[in-house]
């Protein structure tokens, strides 16, 4: 009566989950938050959420809406 194996379903044309999306997706489950800031006591799960905080500490604005030119 043929058992499938539990990956029948799965297309052969998508490619499997990569492993370091998993490692990453964990860390919300493990509370893991590996990039911490060395001014202050935040730490972030992404590389790019640490960078975006740096901002408050250095007091750069990178982002201007092109109609008023107010910075973010």
């Amino acid at each position: 009566q043929g058992c499938q194996p539990p990956h029948a379903n799965v297309s052969l044309l998508s490619p499997p989950p990569r492993n370091d999306k998993l490692k990453i997706h964990m860390r919300k489950h493990t509370g893991e938050r590996p990039y911490s800031c060395q001014r202050c006591s935040a730490r972030f799960l992404h590389s790019y959420d640490l960078k975006n905080h740096m901002h408050l500490h250095t007091g750069a604005r990178p982002y201007e809406c092109y109609l008023c030119h107010k910075a973010f």
